[in-house]
């Protein structure tokens, strides 16, 4: 029994045969011994003269016949355990090729139907839970067969002897083999997995991509290429910066959209699920078509918002250019040079913040119609932009008036100014001429009486 786990493939078959035949011979030994053993027990019972003689046999038989059949039962088991072990470890060899075949069909990577990859992910998944199953099966039985091959030994255990470790060895042996093959299915089988969820993923984002651009292409580039106006009036102007904001209401779904999609973009990029060069190769055009069209999006909105400041600023503004004109236009004036000067200074700061409004509509005015212009012949922008042009040309004109006007007065405020201060100097330098020949005059008289008294007291000497 000693070549127990040392062959396989036909002497497997020849190993079930003998279990098989085994078990038969035991059992007619078992029914002989059991037909002696009640022919001893009737003799016993009979009063036999020889009643010790056939006690004695009948017990040593019977201890006999039971070591027996325990080491036909542990042999027929530790057999058992052998064919087992080989049937399944050939089984899964076998297979190895057909598995190899199997998961090295890389045709997956034609296919477009998501659906069809799932269900081909299922049976990947399936054929690595039938390579684990096998192997695991195999793994269970190496592990008891040699257990049963290296358990302590008793007394005269034939075990013992080199037949039995060569077979420990050649299962073991045996078992590496197939732990080797499983190892290498198994990277094949994540690999395989890898590339089909891999696949899915880019399929899958495709799809998300597809339907963002599509709704750009066939409802918001449409949108904005129809509506390029800015109307003619504040009022027009508002109606179409509302419609505006309706229609990013409706888009900002499909931003949702792209931004769910740049999210998952980034999970796969930092899970490593998908190659980086794979996924730049399916978004970059995605993010420049969202981007250029967010971006005209956000521009439409900032013209219409400054279109309608543009048109609600030019009426106010010809209303407070007229105020400040008219501001200009009084010529009354105070005496005093300090409140010259701080009408000056006030009239200074009215007419530059004025000018400077002027300034930045103008500037606003020619953006708009530099962004309405560029691309586009349309009828409508057309009109708008000669109505803007107008506006242009008036808030120009009357930036000129206020400027000659403010020019005019500032010239004669200061000509005013300068003509009071020479006065008020005038006035100072004469004051002070009085005062210098009252006080020439004090000196001379006091000169003369200073000689008179002198001459006298030289008359009393004498």
């Amino acid at each position: 029994m000693a070549f127990v786990g040392r062959t396989m493939n036909k002497k497997i078959h020849v190993w079930a045969i003998i279990l098989k035949d085994s078990a038969i011979h035991v059992q007619e030994i078992s029914e002989n011994i059991k037909k002696i053993l009640e022919g001893a027990e009737k003799l016993l019972q009979s009063g036999h003269y020889e009643a010790d003689l056939i006690e004695s046999i009948a017990g040593s038989l019977e201890q006999e016949w039971k070591q027996f059949a325990m080491d036909i039962s542990e042999r027929g088991s530790l057999l058992a355990c052998s064919v087992s072990f080989h049937k399944k470890s050939e089984e899964f060899l076998r297979r190895v090729r057909s598995w190899q075949d199997q998961l090295h069909d890389d045709s997956y990577s034609s296919l477009t139907d998501i659906d069809q990859l799932s269900q081909l992910l299922i049976q990947e998944v399936n054929v690595k839970k039938e390579i684990d199953t096998s192997y695991e099966a195999v793994s269970a039985e190496s592990k008891q067969l040699i257990e049963a091959l290296q358990k302590p030994l008793l007394a005269g255990d034939e075990r013992d002897s080199p037949e039995f470790s060569e077979a420990a060895s050649h299962v073991m042996e045996l078992f590496l083999n197939v732990h080797e093959h499983h190892r290498q299915l198994g990277i094949l089988c994540d690999a395989k997995q890898s590339g089909i969820r891999e696949l899915i993923h880019m399929l899958t984002l495709e799809q998300d991509i597809t339907q963002v651009i599509k709704w750009i292409d066939e409802h918001g580039e449409p949108f904005l290429d129809k509506h390029t106006d800015v109307g003619m009036t504040a009022e027009k102007a508002e109606a179409l910066l509302k419609r505006h904001e309706e229609f990013e209401a409706i888009a900002k779904n499909t931003y949702t959209n792209a931004n769910q999609i740049k999210e998952a973009i980034k999970q796969l990029q930092d899970t490593g699920e998908c190659r980086p060069d794979e996924i730049r190769k399916r978004t970059q055009y995605f993010d420049r078509r969202v981007q250029t069209f967010v971006g005209r999006v956000e521009e439409r909105k900032q013209i219409l918002e400054q279109a309608v400041s543009f048109y609600s600023n030019t009426k106010t503004l010809h209303e407070s250019v007229d105020k400040v004109k008219a501001l200009l236009e009084i010529e009354e004036l105070s005496d005093d040079p300090d409140d010259i000067a701080k009408v000056l200074l006030k009239l200074r700061h009215q007419c530059e913040r004025a000018l400077e409004n002027i300034n930045q509509s103008i500037n606003d005015g020619r953006a708009i119609v530099e962004h309405v212009t560029r691309g586009t012949q349309d009828v409508k922008t057309t009109g708008s932009c000669e109505h803007l042009e107008e506006l242009i040309s008036e808030l120009e004109a009357k930036k000129n008036v206020l400027e000659m006007a403010w020019m005019r007065r500032r010239e004669q405020m200061e000509l005013w100014q300068q003509l009071w201060e020479f006065e008020r100097d005038g006035e100072q330098v004469s004051v002070l001429t009085l005062v210098i020949l009252i006080i020439l005059l004090k000196s001379q008289h006091k000169c003369q009486f200073d000689s008179m008294e002198k001459n006298l007291n030289i008359h009393r000497r004498s």
